[in-house]
């Protein structure tokens, strides 16, 4: 897994008129298969990475499955 750059922006936590469903949807298909995987660079994850991890999460997605990148080993 990469890690992230950025902390999730409105296409993704915005109101009804500012968010995205075709990005949120993404996201969350891209961690229910990859955020129990390790980060490309053997590194731990990110202040930023976690931020994504509780997105996924607030938005439904099991806690499972966002494992590495919330901070668990």
């Amino acid at each position: 897994m990469r890690h992230q750059s950025q902390r999730p922006g409105p296409l993704y936590t915005g109101a009804a008129q500012h968010a995205d469903t075709a990005h949120i949807l993404q996201m969350m298909q891209y961690y229910t298969s990859n955020g129990a995987k390790p980060y490309c660079d053997g590194a731990s994850p990110t202040t930023i990475d976690q931020a994504w991890a509780r997105l996924y999460v607030s938005l439904g997605g099991q806690a499972v499955k966002v494992h590495t990148a919330s901070g668990g080993s």
